[in-house]
């Protein structure tokens, strides 16, 4: 199916790029409204000029939907091309679906990937995993916990949420999430 999306669309690519259409902010708008069908409509124009943010959103849109596979095909081919964002996805979809796709070594090569481009979702996720031991991470609260305030640090709402819950120094995060402002350009 991804084959045949980019070789239906071609001709219109052009014509996006040369009016510098931004197809992806589009796409990402329908998104935050909750318009899934026109986001996904959207997305899988940009998708078949080539575009990563594009296949990343029509990922994480199938996934909302449970069309997994769909999902994994898409993520997989963005993080292939280099996407931190697409691999942290893909590793978190192959961590709650263990064993019926890929391997966890496969799953944890993602996040990894994810990681060493110095993406704060990696880092939560690495933390957690290691926090509590999950999946085939050894449980080592302390390494979990350093991720997870590096992770804050870049005002990463689910890490600072998680330290207001488990830190010493909870009021100084009840701070900062005060401050935090949601960053939307992820997706």
């Amino acid at each position: 199916a991804l084959q045949e999306d980019k070789e239906n669309s071609g001709t219109g690519c052009k014509k996006r790029r040369s009016m510098g259409f931004p197809v992806n902010q589009k796409a990402k708008g329908f998104f935050f409204q909750e318009n899934y069908e026109k986001a996904e409509e959207s997305a899988m124009e940009g998708y078949a000029c080539g575009s990563i943010p594009c296949a990343r959103l029509a990922g994480h849109i199938c996934s909302i939907k449970n069309r997994t596979e769909e999902a994994y095909d898409y993520l997989e081919e963005a993080a292939q091309k280099g996407d931190p964002v697409s691999a942290c996805y893909l590793s978190r979809l192959l961590f709650r679906d263990a064993g019926n796709r890929m391997d966890l070594k496969e799953a944890a090569g993602y996040l990894e990937q994810a990681q060493k481009a110095g993406l704060y979702m990696a880092d939560y996720d690495y933390g957690l995993y290691c926090y509590y031991g999950k999946y085939q991470f050894e449980q080592d609260r302390e390494k979990g916990l350093l991720l997870i305030e590096k992770s804050a640090e870049e005002n990463y709402r689910d890490a600072i949420e998680f330290l207001i819950e488990h830190s010493q120094d909870r009021e100084s995060w009840k701070f900062r999430k005060r401050e935090h402002i949601l960053i939307r350009d992820i997706i």
